[in-house]
């Protein structure tokens, strides 16, 4: 009896060692021909491959022999605020884990763009007002990259291959297109995975973040972001608050397509 026991207590140890070793891995599609990156969705096949619901993101990747291709769609009018004030980040771990060896931050705080007046100043929408603050971001903050060991920016129009857009959908949703050319951060690109973490930054304190640091109005729009609490009201619920000023990341390992 003990025998029969010590076995099924070593089956299980052996089936509970195997679940927690596996890793989950996703797939990049092979991209036939140079994707154009504009910020349009015309090149992707709709739905998007992956949705992620604690970051509220849908999102595809592919690449061909010389870059990676990634399209990250927002529809979520929260997440769109969040990543036209705060920022969004790419990390690549080039061993397919959970490092960052590699980040890309765009749009990002530290750029220098100032807001425009909010609607409680009578001024504009809130996809207009994203669109002014993404437009006045002109540069990415880079690590990792073969040319940029340490934190580095660099132009949006850069000689490096990196490209990067941010578009809008007649319906109203975000995307974030980008390119990266696999000669500026890995050797090999045959037979290897990828870890990719993206993360929607959260909102910086209010007054956090002066003018005169190059940032933006005291860190947000007078009277809070543009967000719930319905009309009239200038100051978000202490729930939509604490979601807005939280990072959201997604992590996901995927295997780079081969021709």
């Amino acid at each position: 009896m003990h025998t029969i026991i010590n076995g099924i207590i070593v089956l299980g140890s052996i089936a509970l060692c195997a679940c927690a070793s596996s890793k989950k891995v996703g797939q990049s599609e092979w991209a036939g021909k140079p994707i154009t990156i504009d910020g349009k969705l015309e090149e992707w096949q709709q739905p998007m491959q992956y949705y992620h619901a604690g970051t509220k993101l849908s999102y595809s990747i592919r690449n061909d022999g010389d870059r990676l291709y990634m399209c990250i769609v927002a529809a979520d009018q929260n997440t769109q605020t969040k990543i036209a004030l705060a920022g969004f980040q790419v990390a690549l771990d080039t061993a397919g884990g959970k490092k960052r060896h590699v980040t890309l931050l765009y749009p990002f705080v530290g750029a220098d763009r100032s807001l425009p007046p909010t609607r409680e100043s009578g001024g504009r929408d809130t996809v207009t007002m994203e669109k002014t603050i993404i437009s006045q971001s002109n540069t990415i903050r880079v690590k990792g990259f073969n040319f940029a060991k340490q934190e580095e920016d660099i132009p949006l129009q850069n000689s490096r291959g990196i490209n990067v857009v941010i578009g809008w959908t007649a319906e109203g949703s975000l995307v974030y297109e980008l390119a990266l050319p696999f000669k500026t951060f890995m050797h090999t690109v045959k037979g290897k995975s990828l870890g990719i973490q993206l993360t929607v930054k959260g909102l910086p304190p209010v007054g956090g973040i002066s003018p005169s640091s190059g940032g933006m109005n005291s860190g947000m729009p007078p009277g809070g972001p543009p967000m719930g609490g319905g009309p009239g009201s200038g100051m978000p619920s202490g729930n939509t608050m604490s979601e807005m000023s939280a990072d959201k990341s997604l992590r996901v390992a995927i295997a780079l397509a081969n021709e």
